[in-house]
């Protein structure tokens, strides 16, 4: 960084500091735009990289169901629990022995 302070005697050198600033200006933006690219790509990265993970887990999705919010008013928590649940413990204890069609 150049600091130093120039004595600007006359119009003609008033433009052109002027220029100049602003020349810098645009330069230090640029730089600091492609920084914060950057910085988001690093920080992305592992959340990427969970998400990856994350979808080769069979069953997360229903969980995320279970925990996202819903466009129905009437759906709360007892609801989203109920819509997993219920086929679970049916399949679990009354359909022990059933074939898939009938679990499904």
């Amino acid at each position: 960084m150049n600091n130093k302070q120039t004595k600007i005697r006359n119009l003609q050198e008033l433009k052109t500091e002027i220029a100049r600033l602003k020349e810098l200006k645009n330069e230090q933006e640029a730089y600091l735009k492609t920084q914060f690219t950057l910085f988001n790509n690093k920080i992305e990265a592992p959340i990427r990289f969970f998400n990856s993970l994350k979808n080769n887990i069979p069953g997360v999705n229903i969980i995320q169901q279970l925990f996202a919010k819903s466009n129905n008013p009437d759906s709360d928590w007892l609801t989203k629990t109920l819509r997993i649940g219920v086929p679970f413990v049916m399949n679990r204890l009354f359909l022990k022995n059933a074939g898939m069609l009938k679990k499904r």
